[in-house]
């Protein structure tokens, strides 16, 4: 991701789509499941559920 792009995106949350951190919440859920440490494990899964609800929340906001 270019520099600019990514400085944006980390300025302003808000400007990431519902998309993004849909897919970023399956990233997340992915690194939980194939991770062996218990706590990082709960960690991801944690980071992934808060993306999801973000994202959907986001998602119903906007229409």
């Amino acid at each position: 991701m270019p520099v600019q792009l990514r400085e944006h995106l980390v300025s302003d949350p808000n400007r990431v789509s519902p998309a993004v951190q849909a897919s970023a919440a399956l990233v997340f859920q992915s690194y939980a499941h194939r991770i062996s440490d218990k706590n990082l494990s709960t960690a991801f899964g944690d980071l992934a559920d808060r993306l999801l609800e973000r994202a959907l929340k986001t998602a119903g906001s906007a229409g």
